[in-house]
């Protein structure tokens, strides 16, 4: 196992909104290319980061928007490489 809440766990320490937010990242992440595990998004710092740097490089103003939407909801800090 790697150290990472269960989904369960995860659901549970979430809000609504936030969870919303996440799902929408998510599926316009998938038409990026990138397949966004929620689990692990939920443990892993760099691992958020990484996608949120993928998110705000794209040309897609949309996911790029949902990218700082996110940010500023889970107040995660991710400056594209």
């Amino acid at each position: 196992m790697n150290g990472c809440a269960t989904l369960e766990t995860e659901k549970s320490s979430i809000s609504r909104d936030a969870m919303l937010l996440l799902v929408d990242f998510k599926w316009l992440m998938a038409g990026q290319g990138y397949w966004l595990d929620v689990a692990r998004w939920g443990c892993d710092t760099e691992y958020r980061r990484h996608l949120v740097a993928a998110a705000l490089r794209s040309e897609n103003a949309t996911v790029r928007s949902a990218a700082l939407r996110l940010t500023a909801q889970t107040e995660l800090t991710a400056l594209p490489s």
